[in-house]
Order: C-alpha cells, then sequence, then structure tokens
C-alpha cells in the first residue's frame, strides 16, 4: 500500500512538472533582438499607477507572482529581495513583480506582502484589471498562467500554474532577455545584462 501511495505521488509530482514545463517553453531561452511591450496601464502596491511610459527611462526585471503562493514564488521572491543589493547603486534599474492572481492581491494586500520581504524603493509589485495582467503577459511577454487543475495542490494553495521566467526590459520598454527566474546561479548574468545595457549609447 505504501509503494503504491509513493508511486501515486510520483506520478502527480511528474504531471504536476510537465505541467510547469509547458509554461516555461512558452518563452525564448536565448537572447532576441529587441522587442517592444505594448502599453499598459496598471497600479503598484502604493496604490501609483504604473505604465510603459511611467518606466520609460528605466532597466527593469520583471517576475510573476502571487502573494498567497506557498511554491515557487517564495523562491522568485527571494530572488528579487536578494538582487535588491547588487542594483541598490543603479537608481535607473527597478524590480517588478506583476501578480498573476490580481483579483485578490489588491495594492494594499501586495504592500503588506513587500514589507514581509523587505522590498525597497526600487521593486514595486504591480496588480490591476485580470484581463489587462493576462494580455500583458500573453501577448507582452509571450509568457503564460493558468488554474491549476489539480484539486489537490489548489487545496495547498497552489491554484495557479504559472512561468517562473524573469524578463529583461531596456530603457525604451523593449524585452532584451528571458531567464529562469529560480536557480540562483543566473543572477550575476542578469547583472552583467544589465551592465551591458547601461553602457549602450
Amino acid at each position: 500500500a505504501a509503494l503504491g501511495a509513493g508511486l501515486i505521488v510520483y506520478v502527480k509530482h511528474e504531471a504536476r512538472l510537465e505541467a510547469e514545463a509547458k509554461f516555461q517553453a512558452q518563452a525564448p531561452r536565448v537572447k532576441l533582438p529587441p522587442r517592444p511591450l505594448p502599453e499598459f496601464s496598471l497600479t503598484n502596491q502604493k496604490g501609483e499607477p504604473v505604465s510603459k511610459d511611467s518606466l520609460k527611462g528605466k532597466i527593469w526585471l520583471a517576475n510573476f507572482i502571487f502573494s498567497t503562493c506557498p511554491g515557487q514564488c517564495i523562491v522568485l521572491t527571494n530572488q528579487f529581495k536578494d538582487f535588491q543589493a547588487e542594483i541598490k547603486d543603479m537608481p535607473e534599474v527597478e524590480l517588478l513583480s506583476f501578480s498573476v492572481d490580481p483579483e485578490v492581491d489588491t495594492p494594499e494586500v501586495l504592500h503588506a506582502f513587500g514589507q514581509q520581504y523587505q522590498a525597497g524603493p526600487q521593486w514595486e509589485f504591480v496588480t490591476g484589471p485580470k484581463e489587462d495582467i493576462y494580455h500583458l503577459l500573453q501577448k507582452g511577454f509571450l509568457l503564460d498562467a493558468a488554474p491549476n487543475p489539480d484539486p489537490e495542490q489548489v487545496a495547498t494553495g497552489e491554484k495557479i500554474l504559472h512561468t517562473t521566467k524573469v524578463v529583461l526590459i531596456d530603457e525604451q520598454g523593449q524585452i532584451r532577455n528571458y531567464y529562469d527566474g529560480l536557480p540562483v546561479d543566473i543572477y550575476p548574468t542578469v547583472l552583467q545584462d544589465i551592465r551591458a545595457l547601461r553602457s549602450e549609447p
């Protein structure tokens, strides 16, 4: 019986990995020519507007999380928390965490979430109408998120399957690179790419 239960757990785990891999495969894994993001208008954790226009002149990294996520979002958020120290002397560089559960993640919820992770002035948490968030995610970033079809995982809080990609955007609002946001060893490469953007004419 124990062996059978273990097999079920293993199969569920493999199914979850396969489902998550589907979303990871949505984004290119190599550098692309600059690709402009569409216009967008959303709100940060302070209730302030965030748009492509307001970010013009900034180099920024985007990731995609939700505040009640018990798994990979914790890793993604901790990575951004630690990365703040690397950009503290680069005022033109920002971190943006977009909620894929905006109906729950109001500005007030994201403000408390940001405080929990010691978010500084260069880190914004972004929310807004769900259709606007998902349009930007899917049509702009070429990534995805969707309800988790496994009710047992939903019961543990993993209600949304979503990308773990981190995206680098330049001062003109153009996508410049994608990274797997979970491994800590990718961040020296991210920093190198940011420095390269800062030195562009």
